[in-house]
């Protein structure tokens, strides 16, 4: 009897152990990983200063991006707080990039009317949003664009588990931020903000607009928020602000009488959670010649800066563009920092992290195939007007990530 029990002891013992590993194996598969919170960090109340830029050395925030001249800062906001959750879950930055233009434009998006966040936030929590080279972003005006998902692009998506609004008060504001990391803001911002080049900024001057951005980290030493802006890496401190707690530039907006503005808004969003696919096994691939800003020509020895991008000139060239270009001439004008190519121009593209083969379309007619990580060659197109550079890469497997480059040839 004694041994029988012994037995039946180690059966269930043994049992139970099993058990054990088998959900301990499952909960850390990365493909279904699910966190309720980023991070394992001692309350707030002990961090006079705290930023998602320097965890024990790590900056686990994404690079500074530009949302050109879409009223999409939504989306951006979003993917930036996203993606400093993701890099931190994983334990290291990876250059996460997920894909504003999936978010914006599935969430009903317009790029002149924008989008409500509430809408971009759900559809993070219902469907998620794929890397940037499933849906790249357009670097050129449109109210919705003409390229879209490629296949499967659920594979590799990212979901969250939850969101929800956080009061508008300090206190708030950074346990959110310590216990869910980067949290979205909405900020009214003046002519002055848009000037802003660096240090504490004090707002003065009338209201110009609203601003959805992340807030990665606060200083109680004088008390500032540190926030990411998604102007490009040539406004403010290389696209980082830092306002005062006490500058009420965070609003609900409301008085803007805007479809786009949440009736619950209170200005602060937080996200909770990271679910499905964080790092994918897909290519990398980007075009980063012709350059956005530069006209290319035998003349300037192949390519010359002609336009130094800030938000002011920006804003105004889309404000011409849509008030005056469009609505008088019933035309297509070029955007300011398309790329000119006079004559002939070298194109670079690149391509990293599980990449088998890169195909590279001009107007959708295939030109060129190669296997390295870096191609480089000289284009020259005889038709005059706008053209399309495309670059596919593939994986071994067959998955691939897109890049896509608008430039004018001029004749």
């Amino acid at each position: 009897m004694l041994i029988k029990n012994r037995n039946n002891a180690k059966l269930i013992f043994i049992t139970l152990i099993t058990l054990v590993l088998f959900f301990n194996i499952f909960s850390n598969f990365s493909f279904s990983k699910k966190t309720d919170d980023v991070n394992d960090i001692e309350n707030n109340s002990t961090y006079n200063c705290f930023t998602w830029r320097n965890i024990n050395e790590t900056d686990f925030t994404s690079p500074i991006k530009n949302q050109e001249f879409c009223k999409s800062s939504a989306s951006f906001a979003l993917i930036a707080c996203l993606e400093t959750k993701i890099q931190y879950t994983i334990g290291y930055p990876f250059y996460c990039d997920l894909s504003e233009a999936h978010l914006f434009f599935k969430s009903n998006g317009t790029c002149d009317k924008g989008v409500n966040i509430s809408v971009c936030a759900d559809y993070l929590k219902n469907h998620g949003v794929p890397d940037e080279g499933c849906f790249p972003y357009p670097e050129r005006y449109c109210i919705t664009p003409s390229f879209d998902n490629i296949s499967a692009w659920e594979d590799r998506a990212v979901k969250i588990h939850d969101w929800g609004w956080i009061n508008n008060d300090v206190e708030s504001i950074k346990e959110a931020i310590v216990q869910h990391g980067p949290v979205c803001a909405l900020i009214n911002y003046s002519l002055s903000f848009v000037n802003y080049k660096g240090g504490v900024y004090e707002p003065k001057g009338k209201t110009r607009g609203v601003q959805w951005i992340s807030i990665v980290g606060f200083d109680d030493n004088p008390g500032y928020w540190i926030c990411k802006n998604s102007w490009g890496e040539e406004w403010g401190e290389y696209g980082w602000f830092k306002i005062p707690y006490d500058s009420d530039m965070i609003t609900t907006g409301k008085y803007l009488d805007s479809e786009n503005i949440p009736d619950d808004c209170n200005g602060v969003i937080f996200l909770n959670g990271t679910l499905r696919n964080l790092t994918p096994d897909v290519p990398i691939v980007k075009i980063y010649q012709p350059s956005l800003g530069f006209i290319y020509s035998n003349l300037f020895r192949d390519k010359k800066r002609f336009f130094k991008s800030n938000f002011f000139t920006e804003r105004l060239t889309y404000t011409v563009y849509n008030n005056f270009l469009n609505n008088v001439f019933k035309k297509r004008f070029i955007d300011i920092r398309t790329p000119w190519v006079i004559n002939s121009c070298m194109i670079e593209v690149c391509a990293v992290r599980y990449v088998g083969n890169v195909s590279v379309y001009i107007d959708d007619e295939l030109k060129y195939n190669f296997t390295k990580t870096t191609f480089f060659t000289r284009i020259s197109v005889d038709t005059p007007g706008f053209h399309t550079l495309k670059a596919i890469a593939y994986n071994d497997e067959g998955t691939k990530s897109v890049d896509i480059r608008e430039f004018l040839v001029i004749k």
